[in-house]
């Protein structure tokens, strides 16, 4: 038996990644020494993991522990800082599997030293992972795929990973883009069942309660036991290191890389899923990815497929809405690119919309970086037959973001009445703060309320004029003057009254005076 190391030797863009055999089995006290078949794999900095892909250690870096590095292949300090796949690597020569996984706790138990190592010859990788149904901590070495498929980490910590980092696995938890990838997750699953021949048409529906629902006329996901557990269990409780849960070719992916049926799971409040299979229907119930009862044939059918509902989570999607527009335009697309396969879309929402609270709503439902310092200030006025309405906040954040409206119309690039909330706001700290300001410039206070700003202005008024034919820009002169005399009353008193609002502001105030 050989034993080799790896040598990374940074390149422009990456590393390429060796397997060296010489000198290691003598530094180990290797009796034979047989050369591993060289290995050589390009990892471009977007694609670093497909280097271990490649060499057989999925997404991991490989376990080096207890083998020394030979000398001429040791690599330089200088490359250890550049390479983030060698200090990867180099760093999981001093940790055990069961510690490599970065959303696992960091005190598990340290497993035998024998299990550490890495084993080469003829370029063949000893993988290591957990074993699903033991306790946490424990592995076991799988030195080959089993059906088609690596072995799965502990599923409970799956979910748990998943939970905290939803980002990492289906996207944008706050713009949406992460709700449309869980319904682009189960339409690949259908897709693959289309291009295995057994699937004709795909539905897609959303439940009054916000509910998603995806069923195929497939022949339904299979239901045989692997370790112990329902194949679909498995599928909906651990994470692959392979393009596909069970390894099976061709796939479609609708989306970005799918990351599969364990994301849905693990990001629902709950999910129901249903199978009819050799003529079998099949059900079973997840609530935050833990299942709640077993997998149970609860009648006989002649149909085939899988149907599957859940409701995302509102504890992780901070508005757990799906845009119905985006879901119908891609079905679209689809039908257009696999004529062969029917797609059908029905929303069962009842859409009404009343917003008592006003701009209020509007302004904690925009997205926007930071975190709320503070609560919501807001002033409606009307003076000299223009309506102000105006609602404001401070984030921790040094971005500006204003969101304007003249007459209900969006202003895109903003205008007078932008300007003069601005002024409105210098002006408002120059009343109260003006020991503090009285020798600033009006620009200068204005950035110094500006940093952290979170509003919406909109204005009424009978005849508005823009810069633009395209409405974008007003360009009123007298709404300036308005709406800065508004704010300005509002924002003096609110900073005499709210000491959590002054103390942010002259805290600003300090860091212009103090950098």
């Amino acid at each position: 038996m050989t034993c080799s190391s790896l040598c990374f030797r940074p390149v422009m863009g990456g590393v390429f990644l060796m397997s060296w055999a010489p000198a290691l089995g003598r530094a180990n006290g290797l009796q034979e020494e047989t050369p591993c078949l060289p290995t050589r794999v390009y990892a471009s900095r977007m694609r670093r993991e497909s280097a271990m892909e490649t060499l057989g250690f999925g997404n991991r870096a490989p376990v080096l522990a207890n083998v020394p590095w030979p000398e001429q292949v040791r690599p330089r300090t200088s490359d250890l800082r550049r390479s983030p796949i060698l200090r990867r690597a180099r760093s999981a020569a001093i940790r055990p599997s069961s510690e490599r996984n970065l959303f696992s706790a960091s005190s598990r138990p340290r497993s035998e030293s024998a299990n550490q190592r890495l084993s080469c010859s003829s370029a063949k990788f000893v993988r290591y992972a957990p074993v699903v149904g033991q306790g946490p901590g424990q592995t076991r070495i799988s030195s080959s795929r089993e059906g088609g498929a690596l072995r799965m980490i502990d599923s409970d910590a799956d979910i748990d990973a998943i939970r905290r980092r939803p980002g990492m696995f289906i996207g944008d938890v706050h713009d949406g883009s992460g709700l449309l990838h869980m319904v682009w997750e189960l339409l690949a699953n259908a897709l693959d069942e289309h291009v295995r021949g057994s699937c004709r048409a795909v539905s897609v529906e959303v439940g009054e309660d916000g509910s998603m629902t995806v069923r195929d006329d497939g022949r339904g996901i299979p239901v045989d036991r692997v370790d112990g557990v329902p194949f679909v269990q498995k599928a909906l409780t651990s994470l692959h290191r392979t393009p596909t849960f069970d390894g099976h070719t061709p796939h479609e992916h609708v989306g970005l890389h799918g990351v599969g049926l364990v994301a849905v799971n693990a990001l629902s409040s709950w999910l129901s899923l249903e199978i009819f299979r050799d003529e079998k229907h099949y059900r079973q119930r997840y609530e935050r990815g833990i299942p709640c009862d077993a997998l149970e044939a609860v009648g006989s059918t002649s149909q085939t497929g899988t149907a599957i509902t859940f409701l995302p989570d509102p504890t992780i999607f901070s508005n757990p809405w799906f845009n119905a527009g985006a879901i119908a335009t891609r079905l679209r697309e689809l039908a257009c690119l696999v004529p062969s396969l029917s797609f059908s879309f029905v929303d069962h929402r009842r859409h009404h919309f009343h917003e008592p609270r006003g701009i209020r709503v509007f302004l904690e439902r925009t997205r926007s970086p930071g975190k709320r310092i503070f609560g919501v200030v807001a002033v409606e006025e009307v003076e000299n037959d223009i309506s102000v309405e105006v609602a404001m906040e401070w984030r921790d954040h040094p971005r500006t973001s204003i969101d304007s409206f003249a007459n209900i119309q969006r202003t895109t690039e903003g205008g007078t009445h932008v300007r003069g909330l601005l002024n409105g706001l210098a002006r408002g700290l120059r009343d109260v703060e003006g020991a503090r300001v009285n020798k600033r410039s009006l620009e200068q206070l204005r950035d110094i309320v500006a940093s952290g700003l979170h509003a919406v202005v909109c204005v009424r008024l009978r005849d508005p004029t823009y810069a633009s034919p395209t409405t974008s820009r007003l360009a009123t002169p007298a709404v300036a003057t308005v709406v800065s005399a508004v704010v300005r009353r509002a924002f003096a008193h609110e900073l005499r009254h709210n000491a959590e609002l002054r103390a942010h502001i002259v805290g600003q105030i300090k860091r212009v005076d103090h950098p």
